[in-house]
């Protein structure tokens, strides 16, 4: 069994708050890296809060709202999992759709989501 290497105090999202774990990780300084991409990029604590609640108010600007379903068609990145957060900061059900799917397998998905 691998030892927990998260920093002290931050421990599990709770189960009745999702994003909780992003507060107690900026509690415990938003300088911290979050993670680093494979070009090399960090990206802090603080950057990914800020990049979130920027998308959030784009989102409540155009209209989406808790349990509103948000598909999105996107590679794996940081601004995918800001997003990620923003739905969640909003209340949104964040829909990843597979970048290789098809007009078709979309047009299943837009009318079933």
């Amino acid at each position: 069994m691998e030892a927990d290497t998260r920093p002290a105090g931050l421990g599990p999202p709770s189960s009745s708050d999702p994003a909780a774990w992003l507060d107690r990780a900026l509690r415990l300084g938003p300088e911290r890296t979050f993670i680093e991409t494979s070009r090399g990029r960090l990206f802090t604590y603080g950057d990914l809060a800020e990049l979130s609640v920027r998308i959030a108010a784009v989102l409540a600007a155009s209209g989406v709202s808790a349990s509103d379903r948000v598909l999105v068609k996107v590679d794996k990145s940081v601004e995918a999992i800001a997003l990620y957060v923003a739905c969640l900061r909003i209340g949104a059900i964040f829909v990843p759709l597979n970048t290789a799917y098809t007009l078709n397998e979309l047009s299943y998905f837009f009318g079933d989501a």
